[in-house]
């Protein structure tokens, strides 16, 4: 809880059965926020025996953080050759 009163829940493991999963959901009184994982497509599907079929999830680490990575290192020897 922070101290203006807000709740937040952070919810954290190294491992999941169904591979890298990750989302971020945000609710406030005026609506909500979310951030759902990649995927290869961004197809949905609903039938009458199930609703919301995805893809698979991008499973390694590196797929789903390749620019993040990059964008990193190239900062960190930028900083380094400027000083």
């Amino acid at each position: 809880k922070s101290r203006d009163g807000k709740l937040a829940t952070i919810i954290n493991s190294r491992t999941c059965a169904f591979g890298y999963d990750q989302r971020l959901e945000a609710f406030g009184a005026d609506g909500m926020l979310s951030a759902d994982n990649l995927t290869d497509a961004a197809v949905r599907m609903a039938t009458s025996t199930q609703t919301d079929a995805k893809t698979a999830i991008m499973d390694f680490f590196l797929e789903r953080y390749e620019d993040a990575y990059r964008i990193e290192l190239e900062t960190f020897l930028d900083s380094i050759a400027i000083g």
